[in-house]
């Protein structure tokens, strides 16, 4: 009974980390092909200038779309105490090229990780 109860326990864990998916186009309306560096930050308001976390990854588009996982580097994971702000907003950057604007209200998926602590 013990071991079923442990078992319980690990599956039920929240993950540590959350996917990001989009698609994005260039100034002329063309979809983004092929890899490019991805640069995320989280930040508490839409102007902060002092992120709370970050991380760059290589990712690959086709036809502009991406899909992503964050957080998932245990050297930079996304822990409990990284979305503890009530509010977050993500900016993302494409290569060396300026952030995006305006950054990324995140809304419940991301905050559902918060049931960990509940």
């Amino acid at each position: 009974m013990l071991s079923i109860m442990i078992l319980m326990g690990v599956s039920f864990a929240v993950p540590q980390q959350f996917t990001q998916q989009g698609r994005l186009i260039d100034m002329d309306g063309n979809p983004i092909d092929g890899e490019h560096n991805l640069t995320f930050h989280l930040y508490e308001t839409p102007i902060s200038t002092m992120p709370l976390w970050g991380e760059s990854l290589s990712v690959f588009f086709e036809n502009g779309y991406y899909s992503t996982t964050l957080g998932a580097d245990n050297n930079n994971s996304l822990d409990s105490s990284t979305l503890d702000a009530t509010v977050l907003y993500l900016e993302i950057q494409v290569d060396s090229d300026a952030p995006l604007q305006p950054r990324q209200k995140l809304t419940s998926i991301p905050y559902a990780r918060r049931a960990e602590i509940a």
